[in-house]
């Protein structure tokens, strides 16, 4: 992200530097946003099928294809399905050679339901046996505490908290997001994106009790026209703390799993 500086004297020199900031790797979106603090919780908000692991999948292809690290916690799909999902956008041996270089890594939160039976274990870097606070907060630190070895940064993706909410006491989860942001954005400054489905009103008030705690709400959204058999997809930014960014709702399309202008 370039900043602009004029240094005031008898000549008023100006000059440009360059400031480290996350970014989607979504031109659309990335042009709204001033700059993101690599340090944040960004919740992808939105009901399903809205756009919120497309915006994931475009987001984690974008930084492994340039050397990046993601962490990818798999809660409500196995992980084959994500490697699948994510190699339709940012193709097979892209992913493969991730996984191969320890770049793209997933925490299986998954395939516990599934014993005895066991998904491929070449493309899984840890398991978690059960949806405690205390053996996931210790799986993402692990993992954050690894990315940061690698050289600092890198993505934790949640897909998606719903399951946590579902399977642990409403206090505790939420609790265990502050902890997750507190030690894996705050402490290992590790970018961590957060998919809420909020399709339950329950959900989406519980959304409302936490925004002022989470450091950036993306909705992802469609709108469905009948009558011209229309379909309008869109994000727009909530909320991003200390960062100027646009209101307007942002319209894209699909191309071949790519998130592009309208």
């Amino acid at each position: 992200m370039w900043v602009d500086l004029t240094i005031p004297g008898k000549y008023n020199w100006w000059f440009r530097i360059s400031l480290p900031g996350f970014v989607f790797g979504v031109k659309i979106l990335d042009w709204c946003v001033e700059r993101i603090n690599p340090r944040s919780m960004i919740a992808i908000v939105g009901p399903s099928g809205g756009g919120k692991s497309l915006l994931v999948r475009n987001t984690a292809s974008y930084h492994l294809s340039r050397g990046g690290f993601v962490t990818y916690l798999a809660l409500d799909d196995d992980p084959q399905h994500v490697v699948n999902s994510l190699s339709s956008v940012a193709g097979e041996e892209l992913v493969r050679s991730s996984i191969s270089r320890g770049a793209f890594r997933i925490i299986d939160g998954f395939s516990h339901r599934m014993l005895p039976l066991k998904p491929p274990q070449d493309i899984i870097s840890r398991s978690i046996s059960s949806l405690t606070p205390e053996e996931i907060l210790s799986a993402v630190r692990l993992e954050s505490a690894y990315m940061s070895e690698k050289g600092g940064g890198g993505i934790m993706i949640i897909d998606s908290y719903n399951e946590i909410l579902s399977s642990i006491e409403i206090s505790s989860a939420t609790e265990l997001l502050k902890r997750i942001r507190a030690v894996v954005s705050k402490g290992y400054g590790v970018t961590t994106l957060v998919i809420v489905h909020t399709d339950s009103e329950d959900i989406a008030e519980w959304l409302k009790t936490i925004e002022n705690m989470l450091d950036g709400v993306v909705v992802a959204n469609l709108e469905m026209d009948v009558a011209k058999k229309r379909v309008t997809r869109y994000f727009y930014i909530k909320k991003m703390r200390a960062s100027a960014h646009c209101v307007e709702p942002i319209e894209y399309r699909v191309d071949r799993g790519k998130i592009v202008p309208p």
